[in-house]
């Protein structure tokens, strides 16, 4: 009631000082608003016609802005709602792709891109989602490879569609589109991680010049350290492919190689093989010796036995062989134990091969090695195969039996020593190194 009335008397105090304001110009004046069309009237009328005028232009423009204003701000409601639509489409697409139900996490990926059709980040995780499915068989990976398209044209220069597009090749076996899509981002983004995948997949596809281009960037990207063996690898592969047609200049360039690098074992055993082709067993043997003391591996080792024995050098197989065994430690050292006890088997030197096999339970334990059910079974059957040489057929029979017990398939393998009386000599087989 107050307010109403506190309403009246400004609308009253506004009506006295219109009407205040006119009996005060009470002079005639006449107005022209275009040519021939006089308007004549009481100045102070004129004066508050001209003023409502204008309030009325003023209320109008500011009605315009307001309405602009208005449709606005409706539009960025709008739009936030949308927003706040996709960021739960995709808040429930990665849960499904977290809880691995590649299924739904497909469907609501391609739900979030039908919203917004230039989304990446959707793209790439579609792609992902449908790589899963392809794995277990639902779809194919050139599925995946297909969405990730539609993310390149729209930012080809996008590291992560770029990465993305290269793991999908490489996963489709295809090295030289992987390869391209590497090229693409080093050229936008330069990076080790980059630099050294495609150095590796360079060097698969035998490019090895522009494997060597690859490192050269990854050494100015990169601080790692073993810059030096992995150029000393890919100078191995060149040479390779060089003189693959010519041994002669292959022995030369190899030896040459070695003087640079005398711990590269691949070096040492391509060398070893020329050597061993030529006749040059001892050579051939002393290089495979080298590069099994480099490498660890005693497969190298077993080849460098294997050319002694066959250029009538027992003595050096064993010298090389305890040589071996005293160089090494942990696996490596139970492997050259494995291996020398063979050799003593070969030579038919039994008594050393029994002593070294006795003692292989205790080698175990100081080197800290687990009994593996492949090495036991080889330790069982060397142990075996010297008992059986040895005419100790009994305890033969129950360490084949031991055997058998880790793979039944051997039962028959057996047979002839179970039935053969212990005075007999064993089947012709049990004792074949």
């Amino acid at each position: 009631m107050i307010t109403k009335f506190n309403r009246l008397i400004v609308v009253l105090l506004v009506v006295a000082v219109a009407l205040y304001f006119v009996l005060l110009n009470n002079s005639q004046i006449t107005v022209y608003l275009y040519p021939g069309s006089p308007i004549s009237a009481n100045a102070g009328a004129i004066l508050l016609a001209v003023f409502a005028l204008g309030m009325l232009f003023m209320a109008l423009i500011a009605l315009w802005f307001g309405m602009k204003s208005y449709f606005r701000e409706r539009g960025l409601i709008a739009k936030d709602r949308q927003r706040q639509a996709f960021y739960q489409g995709m808040i429930k697409a990665r849960s499904y792709a977290a809880t691995a139900e590649w299924v739904k996490a497909k469907e609501h990926w391609e739900s979030v891109i039908k919203k917004d059709p230039t989304d990446i980040i959707a793209r790439i995780e579609l792609s992902r989602t449908l790589e899963e499915l392809a794995r277990e068989g639902s779809c194919e990976m050139i599925e995946a490879l297909r969405v990730l398209d539609a993310a390149r044209a729209a930012d080809p220069s996008n590291s992560e569609v770029l990465a993305r597009a290269a793991e999908l090749n490489l996963a489709l076996n295809n090295k030289t589109a992987a390869l391209d899509n590497l090229n693409l981002m080093l050229y936008h983004h330069p990076n080790a991680k980059s630099a050294l995948l495609a150095r590796n997949v360079a060097e698969d596809l035998g490019r090895i010049d522009d494997a060597f281009e690859y490192q050269r960037r990854l050494e100015a990207l990169s601080v790692n350290t073993n810059h030096a063996e992995i150029t000393a690898r890919l100078s191995f592969k060149k040479l390779l492919l060089e003189h693959s047609t010519d041994q002669e200049s292959l022995r030369a360039q190899l030896k040459q190689f070695i003087k640079k690098n005398p711990e590269h074992a691949p070096a040492l055993t391509k060398l070893a093989e020329i050597e061993a082709a030529s006749g040059k067993l001892d050579e051939a043997a002393q290089l495979y010796l080298k590069a099994s003391k480099s490498s660890g591996d005693s497969q190298a080792w077993h080849l460098a036995a294997r050319h002694w024995l066959k250029a009538n050098l027992p003595d050096k197989a064993i010298a090389a062989a305890k040589l071996t065994t005293g160089e090494t430690s942990g696996e490596a050292r139970i492997r050259a134990e494995m291996e020398l006890i063979r050799l003593y088997l070969a030579l038919n030197m039994l008594e050393e091969a029994r002593q070294h096999l006795d003692g292989f339970p205790f080698l175990l334990k100081r080197e800290n090695v687990k009994r593996g059910r492949d090495l036991m079974a080889l330790y069982l059957s060397l142990k075996g195969l010297c008992l059986s040489r040895m005419g100790e057929y009994q305890h033969s029979s129950d360490i084949f039996k031991k055997l058998c017990e880790q793979e039944p398939e051997l039962q028959d393998f057996i047979k002839d020593v179970e039935h053969a009386p212990s005075t007999e000599a064993p089947a012709p087989r049990l004792s074949t190194p």
